[in-house]
């Protein structure tokens, strides 16, 4: 008898367990307006703090006080982020066009200072807060010197200009401030090619005259800057650059670019 009664209490409360618990299992636990929130299989159209659906696991402040968060978001955030932070530090190809304005410095007092614009391109490697890249930079044609000299009815122009380009290995190091701003700072070796073009126009018989000559030597730069992180593949870069070249161009021991450029970081 005694086994019978027991036996029958355990049955009875097994199934008045389970009910219970399909019961709350579908209710609202709380009320609109308090701090609990929402437990339970599903919720439809609710309203309660702005949101119109419930599932299971989910928990839901009311508006005042939150938007709502899901059981497992948190995890799936923090792997999201893991995985842009390793994307970021693997290795990746990337490709930089460039615009500036700059400056040769070094000449004899007599001659100008050629401010021209500067155009180049670079492709290199990123690794971490690495970088390594081959550039080429292209100066425009500049004049350094313009004189025209009159005698009677015969006059004469003389004209000398100065153009450049060369080819650099650079390596850069980003400081990595978790933000979209990155500064940088970097160095170079390269060899440039320069080249003076000497005119002269006499507007007599003598028609006119045009002489060039070049030399090449290598240049040491050193820049700094900062890039924006637009995209997860482009970046906008500004920076400012000092290059010495060692070269004697009849105005010492060599010559000075200083340049200020912008560009656009495209990563692969």
């Amino acid at each position: 008898m005694t086994k019978t009664f027991l036996t029958t209490a355990a049955v009875v409360c097994l199934f008045a367990f389970s009910a219970e618990a399909q019961y709350y299992g579908s209710q609202p636990y709380g009320y609109p307006g308090n701090t609990g929130g929402y437990y339970g299989r599903s919720y439809q159209n609710g309203g309660y703090g702005g949101n119109s659906e419930y599932n299971r696991g989910t928990y839901s402040r009311p508006a005042s006080q939150g938007t709502r968060y899901n059981r497992g978001s948190y995890g799936v955030r923090t792997a999201q982020t893991r995985q842009k932070q390793q994307k970021q530090n693997a290795l990746s190809f990337y490709v930089t066009p460039r615009v500036g304005f700059g400056g040769t410095f070094g000449w004899i007092s007599e001659l100008d200072t050629p401010y021209v614009p500067v155009f180049g391109v670079a492709g290199g490697l990123k690794f971490n807060n690495f970088r390594a890249e081959l550039e080429f930079n292209y100066r425009l044609e500049g004049e350094l010197f313009n004189k025209t000299v009159s005698s009677g009815s015969a006059s004469a122009k003389y004209e000398m200009n100065y153009s450049q380009y060369d080819l650099a290995l650079n390596g850069y190091y980003d400081f990595n401030l978790r933000s979209k701003w990155t500064p940088f700072i970097g160095a170079g070796l390269g060899v440039a090619k320069w080249k003076i073009t000497d005119k002269a126009s006499v507007s007599t018989s003598w028609g006119s005259d045009e002489e060039e000559f070049s030399d090449t030597g290598f240049i040491v730069s050193v820049m700094g800057g900062v890039s924006y992180q637009m995209t997860d593949h482009i970046a906008l870069e500004g920076m400012a650059r000092y290059r010495y070249l060692s070269v004697d161009a009849d105005a010492g021991s060599g010559l000075s670019n200083v340049d200020a450029i912008i560009g656009a970081r495209f990563s692969f």
